[in-house]
């Protein structure tokens, strides 16, 4: 089951994150409704209906190791360092971002002001840290993997790992990853689950809160895409 608390200020959710103990990991979303579900289960892919979810994850992580080395100052290690970085540059994986910063999650719940936002948190028992294979998973797991780039540093990232369904025998076709929400908590070492409710008008406010505290665009992507984010950001806040 999935507390539901709203929150209106900082103070709010930190003096209810103090009451009802510490969390492991945390995220934002824009929309509250959305569920918990990684980018490529969003898909609706003809070839994963057809070959399955390890195929067509295989595919794309091929193309992009195939044209991405020129960009990359280091070349990864494995196949999960690959799907990380490739979850940084919007490559559709089985891994949905979390973090380990509760202020730097509730900043990724502000970024539109046309629905309420949610700040998830729970604590997990169960999570992997040297994982260097996707052989390894079998269930929902946290994944706090090596800090191999600045994002993943800046916002201090973790991430949950998403199991593949296999094919129905009986009719053939490919089941649709399950989202978390709809998950065995207990299989997957899920605990204390939290969804924090941002109103969409208390939104503004947030984010200049969070400023002040130094949690912006330009702190949280700590590159030149950040740096205008936060210069448009100003500009239309007249911050």
């Amino acid at each position: 089951m999935i507390k539901e608390i709203i929150i209106s200020t900082i103070s709010d959710l930190l003096n209810h994150i103090g009451s009802l103990g510490p969390f492991s990991m945390y995220r934002g979303q824009a929309n509250s409704t959305w569920k918990l579900i990684p980018s490529i289960g969003r898909l609706d892919n003809i070839r994963m209906s057809v070959f399955g979810w390890h195929i067509f994850e295989e595919e794309l992580l091929e193309k992009f190791k195939k044209y991405s080395i020129p960009h990359l100052s280091t070349e990864p290690k494995n196949d999960v360092d690959w799907l990380v970085i490739g979850q940084h540059h919007g490559l559709p994986t089985r891994l949905l971002d979390w973090t380990t910063n509760p202020l730097k999650a509730l900043f990724f719940s502000l970024d539109d002001n046309y629905n309420d936002g949610s700040l998830l948190a729970f604590d997990n028992t169960i999570w992997f840290e040297n994982l260097d294979s996707l052989d390894n998973i079998s269930s929902l797991s946290a994944f706090y993997p090596r800090h191999i780039n600045n994002r993943l540093i800046a916002q201090e990232g973790c991430f949950t790992i998403h199991s593949f369904p296999i094919h129905n025998n009986d009719t053939g076709k490919v089941p649709p990853l399950v989202p978390i929400e709809d998950a065995n908590f207990k299989e997957a070492g899920i605990e204390n689950f939290v969804k924090f409710i941002i109103n969409k008008n208390d939104k503004g406010r947030f984010k200049r809160d969070l400023d002040m505290l130094g949690i912006n665009y330009r702190s949280l992507f700590p590159d030149l895409d950040g740096l205008t984010m936060y210069i448009k950001w100003q500009n239309k806040n007249d911050v």
